[in-house]
């Protein structure tokens, strides 16, 4: 199996004799120093969102000797793990047969051993996009979604035996962006983008094995924000947001496991309230309040 410095390679950014990748630049398969626009030289690192040091490698005129080395939030060495390996439970992931929640980088890989995408953990939850790689190595470019074929309820790519992991996208006829995302063995997972046709946001969305988790958002034709919520395994959870295309709210539902539960309120298109009520499991509670226009 290659070594795992594809999404090192593909994130990284820092530069001088010991850097922050933020300070480097990728350019025709090197890095660059940003500060002066030479090959970065040196040693570079990357650090988890609470400042403790997630990866470092060493570098030679742009280009990185050996592999990354990555860490825990406790500075422990840890190794890259098989994403298949993880145990899953509570929203996180865990190493394998333990209660220590995943720190660093895991992978996928095609039935032949290749690697097939990469991605970091923090805290046992995913930072960052999940980074696609080809059979060969090289980052998988996104690819038109009708090109993909359905057997069964499996997508695959017309050359391929294998269920499809990667990219796509799909454009409309004026050229504009119509949608991005990302499957994995043919489920989505991860975040997802759609555009109306003048390039305005309509949807963004997460997936996690092929079920709607995490944020969610939509936008109406002009530009203004139409619904904001959350989704856990599949089932809206925590506060719905909804607004009328004029910018007015319309209605606040709070839900938990895909039920209606806490309070409700809805608002006529002029601002004025419309109803306020509580809920448990989906059935009103306590006092229901109504009014008229």
């Amino acid at each position: 199996m290659r070594l795992f410095f594809g999404i090192s390679l593909f994130l990284l950014s820092s530069c001088s004799n010991i850097s922050n990748e933020s300070e480097l630049e990728l350019k025709r398969g090197l890095f660059y120093n940003t500060s002066n626009g030479k090959p970065f030289s040196g040693k570079a690192y990357k650090l988890y969102n609470n400042g403790s040091k997630m990866r470092e490698a060493q570098f030679d005129i742009g280009a990185i000797e050996g592999s990354y080395t990555y860490y825990d939030n406790e500075g422990s060495i840890i190794y890259p793990a098989d994403e298949a390996s993880l145990d899953f439970r509570d929203g996180k992931k865990y190493f394998a047969n333990s209660d220590k929640e995943f720190w660093g980088l895991a992978f996928g890989t095609y039935q032949s051993g290749e690697t097939s995408f990469e991605v970091l953990y923090e805290n046992g939850k995913v930072v960052g996009d999940y980074v696609y790689f080809n059979r060969d190595g090289s980052i998988k470019s996104p690819i038109f979604s009708s090109l993909l074929i359905r057997r069964g309820d499996v997508l695959y790519q017309e050359s391929s035996p294998e269920p499809y992991t990667g990219p796509v996208f799909d454009l409309w006829e004026n050229g504009n962006k119509m949608l991005e995302g990302s499957y994995k063995n043919s489920v989505k997972d991860g975040r997802w983008m759609e555009w109306f046709d003048n390039g305005q946001p309509e949807k963004q969305y997460n997936y996690r094995y092929g079920l709607r988790h995490g944020y969610w958002a939509e936008w109406h034709n002009n530009g203004l924000l139409s619904i904001e919520g959350s989704y856990v395994d599949g089932k809206e959870d925590g506060t719905w947001t909804f607004w009328y295309p004029s910018g007015q709210k319309e209605k606040i539902i709070m839900q938990k496991e895909g039920w209606w539960n806490g309070r409700t309120q809805k608002w006529f298109l002029n601002g004025q309230m419309m109803e306020d009520i509580n809920y448990k499991d989906q059935m009103p509670v306590g006092k229901w309040q109504y009014w008229f226009e």
